[in-house]
């Protein structure tokens, strides 16, 4: 699986030599730390796998995994873990077969479905799970266009667990419970929509609030914002959003198509997958996404598993390369850094194609659209307004249609 951000066929950021992750990734601590863990799904083996985001997203350095089997738990399609008083960390993971389910985090590193606190079948393509907290209840998403609630007769009892209110919600792809405001977002076809949580256990009911943000596509995936808790994180069709949960505004801060899952560390890093657009799972990719991080200025995130696009280091010097022109680079601003992002579209070739710059090195994957980002201290010399695109053979790189989008 390759270090970009997400696992072909998986949920979230894990996976393993030829690993697929599908969905979503998301964060698996939130600790400031420099070698955070990410969690993924992971749909070839079915497996939901824990990462330190700096290793290689091998089995042999997977930090924790649980496998649920398959059924109605093939092509887990989210992750999330969540704290509790009686059990302490628990998983919550939601699979298009059908299920949905909690899981108990043991000292185990390698768990299965022995380990389920309880599960259920809301049927309708699940694509995300969230877990009310003091309360215990727990929301499912389903694409088919509906959000299922259930609740337990103690917070302290998920076996109990019973399905008490179906919302409609069509194309609902993604629930996030948000602590500061009390209220479940939920995203779906065109929408993205506050509820209030009233009652408690078996009474547990979702009210429309009636706030709600209007998108231009379908809504897919939903995440806090964790170095912002005034904002969340969503994708839809046609991009990437920042939402201003008071405001109920969006800003679109990419335009890249197919985003499954978009993270954003407290550090600022944020860590993304996109659909490959691939058989057999043409929603999942080998490669989980990363931006440069400011506690390491100037360091490119991306890293490839074994089979696929080589990681930065590897050497390019028999490459075929075109030189592309870029206008040169401002100084550093107010914030001590400075951002600088290049950004090429690429048509007529296959996916083994990198852009390098300043000798920093974003590879393409399968995207057409690639786009390398430095972070560099301020005060130091330009990178230079040039940069290579390449590929790995002749054949790779051919007679290259170049589109500059921007320095």
């Amino acid at each position: 699986m390759e270090r970009r951000t997400l696992l072909r066929g998986a949920a979230l950021a894990i996976p393993a030599a030829g690993l697929v992750a599908g969905a979503s990734v998301a964060m698996a601590d939130v600790s400031a730390t420099a070698n955070y863990r990410i969690i993924v799904t992971e749909q070839t083996q079915n497996k939901i796998m824990v990462f330190y985001k700096d290793q290689a997203f091998t089995d042999a350095n997977a930090y924790k995994t649980f496998s649920p089997g398959g059924g109605g738990w093939h092509n887990l399609s989210d992750v999330r873990i969540r704290d509790t008083a009686s059990f302490g960390a628990i998983g919550l993971a939601a699979a298009s077969g059908g299920k949905v389910g909690i899981w108990d985090i043991t000292s185990e590193k390698h768990q299965e479905l022995n380990d389920l606190l309880w599960s259920a079948s809301p049927g309708g393509n699940p694509h995300a799970i969230e877990r009310i907290p003091d309360i215990g209840a727990i929301v499912a998403a389903s694409s088919g266009g509906y959000l299922t609630v259930y609740g337990p007769t103690a917070v302290s009892k998920p076996s109990t667990l019973a399905k008490v209110q179906t919302v409609n919600l069509p194309g609902a792809h993604g629930v996030l419970w948000d602590p500061t405001k009390k209220w479940l977002w939920a995203i779906g076809d065109k929408v993205l929509k506050a509820y209030t949580v009233t009652g408690t256990y078996r009474n547990t009911r979702l009210k429309d609030t009636g706030k709600k943000v209007t998108l231009s596509g379908m809504g897919h995936d939903l995440q806090p914002d964790y170095s912002n808790s005034g904002k969340l994180l969503i994708t839809d069709t046609y991009g990437v959003y920042e939402v201003d949960k008071s405001a109920l505004t969006k800003k679109q801060i990419s335009e890249t198509t197919r985003v499954k899952a978009y993270v954003r560390h407290s550090s600022g890093e944020d860590f993304w997958v996109r659909g490959d657009n691939k058989e057999p799972r043409p929603w999942g990719t080998p490669t989980v996404n990363f931006s440069d991080s400011p506690i390491e200025p100037g360091r490119a995130r991306s890293s490839t598993r074994p089979g696929g696009t080589p990681p930065p280091g590897t050497d390019l010097t028999d490459c075929v390369t075109k030189r592309l022109q870029f206008p040169s680079c401002p100084r550093a601003g107010r914030s001590g850094y400075q951002r600088i992002q290049l950004s090429v579209r690429v048509s007529g070739v296959d996916n083994r194609i990198f852009l390098r710059f300043a000798g920093y090195t974003a590879y393409a994957g399968t995207e057409s659209h690639i786009q390398l980002s430095i972070i560099r201290l301020p005060n130091s010399q330009p990178a230079g307004p040039c940069c290579e695109l390449g590929g790995l053979t002749p054949q790779s790189v051919g007679p290259l249609p170049l589109s500059p989008e921007g320095g």
